[in-house]
Parts: C-alpha cells; sequence; structure tokens
C-alpha cells in the first residue's frame, strides 16, 4: 500500500498541470490532454482510496483461512495510465520522449495485469497445508526452508504460547513465532489438528481424509 502511495505524487502533479492547461484557455490537442490528465489523475486517487479503505477494514470482518481470488490490480493500471499521460504531456512541452517514464509505465502495467499470479505465487510461499498426506509449511527466503513431511516422519509438533516447534524423525526442525505472524489464531488451530492427525496414525495407522490449509505471513 505505501509503495502504491508514491504513485499519488505524479497524479496529484498530473492533475493541477491539466487545471492549469484549461485555465489557460489551450484548445485542441493542450486542452483535451488536459481532460485527460484531469481525468486519470482522478481515477486513480478514488481507486487507491477504495483500497486503502479495504486494507484499514478491521480484520474481524474478513477470511483469512478462506482462499482469496486474485486478478486484476486496477489501481497500477490506474498508475500506468497516469505515467502514460505524464509522459505524453511531457512529450508535448518539450518535444521529447521521456524514456524513463514510459519504461515505468510499462513496469506498472505488467505488475496490474499479472497481479493474480504474483499475489498466488506470494501467498504459496506463506502457506501452511495439513493433508491427507501430512504437514506442509512453505520456507522464507533466507531464513528457513519448506517443510513437507508426512504423518510417519512426524515426530512432535508442540504448540505453546509464542513459539510452534514441528519436528521430524531425520532431525529437522521448523520452529514458527507465532506473535510475529498476522493470524496466529488460525495457524495454532491448523496445528493442533496435524498434532491430532499425527497421534491418530501413530496409534491407529490411518488419517481423516479432510484437508485444510491456512496462510500466514
Amino acid at each position: 500500500m505505501f509503495q502504491k502511495a508514491n504513485h499519488l505524487v505524479p497524479a496529484m502533479g498530473l492533475f493541477f498541470a491539466g487545471q492549469q492547461a484549461i485555465r489557460e484557455g489551450h484548445t485542441g490537442f493542450g486542452f483535451y490532454l488536459g481532460i485527460v490528465e484531469i481525468v486519470s489523475s482522478v481515477a486513480l486517487l478514488v481507486l487507491f482510496a477504495r483500497e486503502a479503505r479495504a486494507a484499514l477494514r478491521p480484520k474481524h470482518l474478513s477470511h483469512p483461512a478462506h482462499p482469496k481470488h486474485h486478478g486484476v490490480d486496477w489501481v497500477d493500471i490506474a498508475a500506468g495510465c497516469v505515467l502514460v499521460v505524464e509522459a505524453i504531456e511531457h512529450w508535448h512541452t518539450t518535444n521529447h520522449i521521456a524514456r524513463p517514464i514510459v519504461l515505468s509505465a510499462i513496469t506498472t502495467f505488467a505488475l496490474g495485469l499479472f497481479h493474480g499470479r504474483i499475489a498466488a505465487r506470494a501467498s504459496q510461499r506463506r502457506t501452511l497445508r495439513v493433508t491427507d498426506d501430512g504437514l506442509s509449511i512453505a520456507g522464507r527466503v533466507f531464513k528457513a526452508r519448506r517443510l513437507h513431511a508426512a504423518w510417519d516422519q512426524l515426530a512432535s509438533i508442540d504448540v505453546g504460547e509464542r513459539w510452534a516447534v514441528i519436528a521430524t524423525r531425520a532431525g529437522r526442525v521448523r520452529r514458527l513465532d507465532l506473535l510475529d505472524l498476522e493470524h496466529p489464531a488460525d495457524v495454532r488451530a491448523a496445528l493442533f489438528e496435524a498434532r491430532r492427525r499425527m497421534t491418530d496414525r501413530l496409534s491407529s495407522g490411518t488419517a481423516e481424509a479432510a484437508a485444510s490449509a491456512v496462510e500466514y505471513r
């Protein structure tokens, strides 16, 4: 969200540039460019405000354990449009193409169009899964490798007030700082379910068919 706030600076500049063009009585291309500058900047401001309001919504109103459907990021698309209009305005006043602005616009459009794939991959990197086969905990870059173990490969699952410690029979240990996660209650519940399944497998050699997954950060 804070990274997207950087787009507001050129948007405000473009808005005032459009107003100035209209006040000065520009005609033809200059007049229509001013209109486009105002419309594109206002669209970005409205979309950003809407996304910021959604991000500040109380957490209890969301459902973090349910999978999210990611699509196009319209704030980035609007920001890309602002950059394109800014590049056109720069060309109109200087007769030169601002290549850095054009490159930024292309990059911003790409981020907006592929937002779904990027978000899905990020989600996979912070997911804890309890399935028929066992327990899977996503890795963290430069911090911990991904852990995937079948039920009979697990030695223990300890869940404390702050730390959760998962150990395998091969000697691997994965520690989760529950206080450092965004949804500790969901992670804690999933780990309790995993421990129950592990115990059931050790005692009866069976595991229930249901599967669950929870995201953490």
